[in-house]
């Protein structure tokens, strides 16, 4: 079983890692260039580490959060940009939700594959 308060601490490093922490600069062009979008990959290893190691997931942890991240990041940037750029504001925010939705289950996987379950 996975511990709810290591569970409730990866969500928070991952909304700081994400959405707090990531430059408007990144954001606006991830879904654009390879570039921003490691920049992106690279700034939400550091701070996932920064925040999670110290409750011992390890490196293995950070690495596939990591990994699943710019999977998924590098096709939902990418589409969730198309449907703003080209005015289809319904489909930009089902785009955005489940990226979201994504991440959070990357985040319970690695959660329990690499430790934090009881």
């Amino acid at each position: 079983m996975i511990d709810p308060l290591a569970l409730g601490w990866i969500l928070a490093a991952h909304w700081l890692s994400d959405f707090l922490f990531q430059p408007h600069s990144i954001a606006s062009t991830k879904g654009k260039s390879w570039k921003a979008l490691a920049l992106h990959i690279v700034q939400y290893v550091v701070c996932m580490a920064l925040l999670t190691l110290p409750l011992g997931l390890g490196w293995a942890f950070v690495a596939w959060t990591g990994a699943l991240h710019l999977a998924t990041d590098a096709w939902t940037a990418r589409l969730s940009g198309w449907c703003y750029r080209t005015e289809r504001i319904k489909p930009f925010w089902v785009v955005i939700g489940f990226d979201q939705l994504l991440h959070g289950l990357a985040l319970v996987w690695a959660l329990s594959v690499c430790g934090g379950a009881s």
